[in-house]
């Protein structure tokens, strides 16, 4: 018998992919909800169901409702998942029992949103950055140094291995740099940042994890810039009608580039040059501080109009302003460049000037510099988007 599924996501939801399928697990429609809306769904059978896509890489499959009602909210996903999640649960394990990488990583996620929710002391501290990377500040355990540009004020968690950060929103990126004896990550951060959290963990024999979650102002671009960070297009293609509607967000009065340009490369994925535009140049030609607009509309006129000329222009404005914000610009650019000839490679030399190992599994453009000797520990740097759900 058919009938009609509604959904309702509830405020607490992080916007996700929403999967419609059929008894026998035929997809009958994909789309994106963003917290506190409804939807409903025509389907073929009453023993359809629901799958949640969450932009933490977990897919939640919901139990089949008789009455193909669900109202859906962080409580319900973890009694379907039956996992400890990043819902305020703290993980029953200790930091000192974890052995290797992978175990602190889980566990990280486990403990990210109960951690920040737990009682902290306001650092005294405020650094102001000049012309380096700021003052120094307390160190986190290990002897681990945070050190922002512009300036940030943070929370130091009571055990002293959790800085946390609410940093207000800034017409320039920032920058990020995080040492470890004499092993230094320097991240490019959107201005547009809601909060971040930096963590230490000593892990198996004398190694060190040091981890970066992010989440910036915009929900739908920390869920679509954690779909593409996974390489998950399936679930990422639902938001192409938002990134879409990101233009709306250049020309406002509360502008927001970073989110438009999460929008820009989900569209570049997707070849979607259709709902692209022109705007992505707007993006390139109104906001200075940034080259992610540069290469997003060099690469758009390349593939969709073979462009050459114009593209090579925006390819190397984008290295005079340097690396994008964005992991997936940096890769762009420094593979394109690399094929203009002696300009485009001279231009890379520039940018790649100080040296360092790029971090490629970021979703945001970082580096690591630092010498490295037989009898220094093992460190890992862990970027990315905070968990939701």
């Amino acid at each position: 018998m058919s009938g009609t599924m509604r959904i309702r996501f509830e405020e607490d939801m992080p916007a996700s992919a929403v999967e419609v399928l059929t008894p026998d697990h035929q997809s009958v429609r994909r789309f994106a909800m963003r917290p506190n809306s409804e939807e409903s769904v025509d389907v073929p059978s009453e023993r359809s169901y629901l799958r949640v896509h969450l932009p933490s890489g977990r897919a939640v499959t919901m139990p089949v409702r008789d009455d193909l009602e669900y109202v859906i909210n962080r409580e319900g996903l973890e009694r379907s998942s039956g996992r400890y999640a990043t819902l305020g649960v703290r993980a029953p394990d200790s930091s000192s029992q974890l052995k290797s990488v992978s175990e602190v990583r889980s566990y990280q996620e486990e403990r990210s949103v109960a951690s920040q929710q737990s009682d902290t002391t306001w650092l005294d501290e405020m650094y102001d950055t000049g012309k380096g990377l700021g003052d120094v500040v307390p160190d986190l355990q290990s002897g681990v140094r945070v050190l922002w540009s512009p300036k940030v004020r943070g929370k130091l968690s009571l055990e002293g291995d959790e800085l946390a950060f609410s940093p207000p929103v800034s017409e320039k990126p920032y920058r990020l740099s995080i040492t470890v004896d004499q092993t230094t990550m320097l991240a490019l951060l959107p201005g547009s940042l809601d909060s971040t959290y930096v963590r230490s963990d000593d892990v198996g024999s004398g190694g060190t994890v040091v981890t970066v979650r992010v989440a910036s102002a915009s929900r739908f671009a920390n869920t679509v810039g954690s779909y593409l960070a996974r390489g998950d297009y399936y679930a990422a293609e639902t938001m192409a009608v938002w990134a879409e509607q990101a233009e709306d967000r250049l020309q406002s009065k509360m502008r927001d580039p970073y989110a438009a340009a999460v929008a820009a490369y989900l569209l570049l994925r997707l070849e979607r040059y259709d709902l692209m535009h022109d705007w992505a140049k707007n993006l390139a030609d109104w906001f200075p501080e940034i080259s992610d607009g540069c290469v997003i509309w060099a690469i758009q006129v390349l593939r969709q109009r073979q462009e050459i000329d114009e593209a090579t222009e925006y390819l190397l404005k984008a290295a005079e302003r340097g690396w994008p914000i964005y992991m997936e610009g940096t890769r762009l650019l420094s593979e394109n460049l690399r094929r203009l000839g002696d300009d485009g490679i001279a231009a890379v030399r520039q940018l790649e000037h100080g040296g360092g190992a790029m971090v490629w599994d970021s979703p945001f453009t970082a580096r690591v510099t630092g010498t490295k000797q037989r009898d220094m520990r093992a460190i890992t740097f862990d970027l990315g988007y905070e968990p939701t759900a």
